[in-house]
């Protein structure tokens, strides 16, 4: 089932702020924006499985009736005293009984907003899955090293049809659960450093196994000390960001499921999962000294431009027409 996408923005009128970078703060923006609405804005039609409100714990469930597997996303004060510039807990499930009872689950990450530094955030997502940045509104699309976390939450679109384990929570850093650092500016590691990056997801049949699957594109621009241009670039061909059991690709893993059958024909933990919802990775990296954010239409299509770090360029985009399709 395809679905609308819709861009929650800090500038929208009625818009959340983040002015302390609280936890709370943070928490209260996904929450206008998967389930209450602000100002002219309608929610995504999430809803809110389970809360408790004092200690800033809270769990998201995407919207079954639209397609969506039911999954959760916690969201919690990662030290339980609301402080200014506080780290923002994150972790999936595919189910929950209880604000701490959660069923086969993904990860922990963090992220955070920093106080009189990040006085954006954005969010683009459906009713099945989302994106959230937090980053400085008067920014190039170059971000430097400057710290702009970027998450994704929700479910994968799987090439099974059956998949029972599609809801994931992360960012490009799956090895950090403690800091937020300036490589966070959003999935650039899907055309980098694909052996460290990617989620832990559980079998297809709901089985408690699980496996690493990483990010993979057709265009691994990569780092590199070559300065991209500066300018404004359409980009001339575009890839889905997939997810496959080998950081080299989907065909070049070897390994066995747990029946013993190959994870290239397997069903249950298949070398190709599926790709991540309307992420996108171009042939070209530009935009380097363009202001952010960055909009461009590509085959009919509107794409979200994710900045980019060290002077090389930004070249992952984000569909802002439609998931799932």
């Amino acid at each position: 089932m395809s679905l609308p996408v819709t861009v929650y923005r800090w500038d929208d009128a009625g818009a959340p702020g983040i002015p302390n970078g609280t936890p709370s703060e943070i928490i209260n923006v996904l929450k206008k924006c998967l389930v209450e609405g602000y100002g002219a804005k309608q929610p995504l039609g999430w809803s809110v499985a389970f809360e408790d409100a004092p200690t800033n714990q809270i769990i998201f469930k995407n919207d079954i009736s639209q397609g969506g597997s039911g999954g959760v996303v916690k969201f919690f004060d990662a030290t339980g005293n609301d402080p200014v510039s506080g780290l923002v807990s994150y972790q999936s499930a595919q189910a929950c009984s209880g604000i701490n009872d959660l069923f086969n689950v993904g990860a922990q990450r963090v992220t955070r907003a920093v106080k009189n530094n990040h006085d954006a955030w954005v969010l683009i997502g459906t009713a099945r899955g989302f994106y959230f940045t937090i980053c400085k509104s008067a920014s190039k699309m170059d971000a430097g090293t400057e710290i702009n976390p970027t998450l994704f939450a929700g479910d994968i679109d799987s090439i099974i049809d059956s998949d029972a384990a599609v809801f994931v929570a992360g960012d490009e850093k799956p090895d950090d659960a403690t800091s937020v650092n300036y490589s966070r500016t959003g999935f650039e590691a899907a055309g980098y450093s694909l052996n460290t990056s990617g989620f832990v997801m559980y079998d297809c049949d709901g089985h408690i196994t699980n496996t690493q699957y990483y990010f993979n594109s057709a265009f691994l621009n990569g780092y590199s000390a070559i300065n991209a241009p500066a300018g404004d670039v359409v980009p001339s061909m575009l890839s889905k960001v997939i997810l496959s059991t080998s950081s080299s690709g989907p065909g070049a893993d070897l390994g066995v499921d747990r029946f013993g059958v190959s994870r290239v024909e397997s069903q249950v933990q298949p070398s190709l999962r599926g790709f991540i919802p309307g992420l996108f990775t171009s042939s070209n990296r530009a935009f380097l000294d363009e202001a952010w954010p960055v909009i461009r239409e590509y085959d009919g299509k509107n794409y979200w431009l994710i900045r980019g770090t060290r002077r090389t360029g930004c070249w992952i985009w984000i569909n802002v027409d439609q998931w799932y399709a």
